[in-house]
């Protein structure tokens, strides 16, 4: 039921494979909430399919690579995504559908990522067809890589932890291709303008409310300085 994997750094193609009574990755794991040591850098295919005994799953900042059907086939009902730069690979089931790395986990129903995770990985949560929320954590959210999101007919919530209505930049937001669930109104806020003032940002901010990634032109810009932040001002 468990093992430590703490100081690994490469977990293999299969190596937990079908470890249907595996709960913990660390001794400081409990009931089947699995934080993977910081040390990980890799997680190949297969490693953990099968692993019906896990609940939820953290992924650590220096993982770089996680293989085809890493974590599919599973009771895992969140995931905290905290690799920085990391490549999610895909392949394809001979019935030609498309195999990503946490497929097939009914549970699933919320996908968190992390601080600083600025790009979000093509195919990370394609075909997780529970999938309702979606939290981003990070104020410098940049892009949304191919088929990230495709076949999560469930989504309908992404929610920016970091940022207010008003301050989110629309028009600079990359949206790769297979993204169809992505509109503007499935966006929701975790600060309202004030909090947003209040913050230590030492830099100018322009806003914008529309996007190129929704092929729309831009409506609204406001620009805030330093000055009236410290000020207290704003227009």
């Amino acid at each position: 039921e468990e093992i430590d994997i703490s100081t690994v750094k490469n977990i293999g193609e299969e190596a937990f494979y079908n470890c249907a009574s595996l709960k913990a990755v660390d001794n400081n794991n409990t009931d089947g909430k699995n934080v993977f040591s910081d040390n990980l850098t890799k997680i190949g295919a297969c490693a953990f399919q099968s692993c019906d005994s896990f609940k939820e799953v953290t992924i650590p900042e220096r993982v770089t690579k996680i293989g085809v059907l890493a974590f599919a086939d599973n009771n895992i009902e969140k995931v905290y995504f905290n690799a920085k730069d990391c490549t999610t690979e895909i392949g394809i089931h001979p019935s030609m559908r498309p195999v990503p790395p946490f497929r097939n986990n009914s549970k699933l129903t919320c996908f968190e990522f992390g601080n600083n995770v600025e790009n979000i990985p093509e195919n990370v949560c394609n075909y997780l067809t529970n999938l309702e929320k979606v939290v981003i954590n990070t104020n410098k959210f940049i892009s949304v890589g191919k088929r990230a999101f495709t076949n999560c007919t469930s989504l309908n919530e992404i929610h920016l932890a970091s940022y207010s209505e008003e301050t989110f930049n629309f028009y600079n937001l990359e949206i790769g291709s297979g993204n169809d669930v992505i509109t503007k109104d499935i966006f929701t806020f975790g600060l309202r303008m004030e909090e947003y003032l209040s913050t230590d940002s030492d830099y100018d901010v322009t806003v914008t409310c529309s996007s190129k990634a929704f092929d729309k032109e831009v409506k609204l810009s406001v620009e805030k300085t330093v000055n009236e932040r410290e000020n207290g001002s704003y227009s």
